[in-house]
């Protein structure tokens, strides 16, 4: 699925929209006369590890196009919290309840 949208001047499109997504896309007049600084916002919030390329395409209005690779590459997350049980006492059982979700839409490993 790709992501489309354009500025006065340009128009761009992501070729896979599952990773990536343009959040703003300008154009700036820039020395030496005739040249166009273009900036974009890219957000990239993945839920597990990734790495991949998706390319970034500009056109013109006046006809040139430009494609631009980029790599993406996330690692695995470290631990955010720790769960601590504590003993209720010799021969006892110690029960916590605690709720485990899934960005997947599969089952995963815990």
């Amino acid at each position: 699925m790709a992501e489309e949208g354009s500025s006065e001047e340009f128009e761009f499109s992501l070729d896979d929209t599952t990773l990536l997504s343009i959040q703003h896309c300008s154009t700036t007049e820039i020395c030496p006369p005739g040249l166009t600084l273009v900036t974009y916002t890219l957000i990239f919030a993945p839920g597990k590890p990734v790495k991949k390329t998706v390319q970034l395409t500009l056109k013109s209005k006046a006809g040139g196009v430009w494609v631009f690779p980029i790599q993406i590459h996330s690692l695995q997350a470290s631990p955010d919290d720790t769960i601590v049980i504590r003993a209720s006492g010799l021969h006892k059982d110690s029960v916590i309840g605690m709720r485990l979700n899934s960005l997947d839409n599969a089952s995963v490993a815990y």
